[in-house]
């Protein structure tokens, strides 16, 4: 699968974020060849002192620019995201929180599904699954991480986080028999010294 470069030219919701200062950096683009079941990309953002109250403010902006980058890999079969956030942990809370939890948008075929969820869809899931699987509602949840955390006072009250980075997974969803000849062929070839790893910006 191969990286779709930016040849310097930004969409205008990610060159809004970084003029800002919400990101570290326009994006990045890694290659995954490295997975053993499957090919793809991972898309990677960066954020600059990314606190509650800027997420709130740009939540809607960090969605868009999700979408936006999971479309150009559109006819690739599965797009996923995540969300890295440090969390400002008390004493007592080093003892029962990681230092950084990660919020997972579950994989789908549609971007805008993936990212917007039951707006996208155009209906509601049903009212006993508590657990929204989208990247809009992740970021909901990171939003209600002081009211979850700090009746136990486990998280600071001031600034209880902040997000540091935003992954958008590309998957071209191989079978994994066919993936895993593919990973196999590949190994070999590095180690014969004749592959040189694809890179894009």
């Amino acid at each position: 699968m191969d990286i779709k470069k930016y040849g310097g030219k930004h969409s205008e919701v990610v060159n809004l974020l970084y003029k800002k200062g919400i990101i570290d950096g326009y994006p990045s683009q890694m290659d995954r060849s490295d997975l053993q079941y499957d090919d793809g990309v991972d898309i990677v953002f960066r954020f600059k002192n990314l606190t509650p109250k800027k997420l709130d403010e740009y939540a809607d902006m960090i969605l868009l620019a999700a979408f936006q980058e999971a479309e150009r890999y559109k006819e690739y079969r599965y797009k996923f995201a995540k969300i890295s956030v440090a969390i400002n942990r008390t004493a007592k809370g080093r003892k029962t929180i990681e230092p950084v939890l990660t919020y997972t948008a579950a994989k789908h075929s549609d971007a805008n599904v993936m990212v917007y969820g039951e707006e996208a869809l155009g209906y509601d899931l049903p009212e006993d699954e508590k657990r929204r699987p989208f990247l809009k509602n992740k970021i909901e949840e990171i939003l209600d991480i002081a009211d979850r955390y700090q009746p136990d006072k486990t998280v600071q009250k001031v600034k209880p986080f902040k997000v540091i980075s935003m992954v958008i997974g590309i998957r071209e969803g191989l079978r994994s028999d066919e993936a895993k000849n593919r990973y196999q062929k590949r190994k070999e070839a590095q180690e014969q010294g004749t592959i040189v790893g694809r890179g894009g910006k």
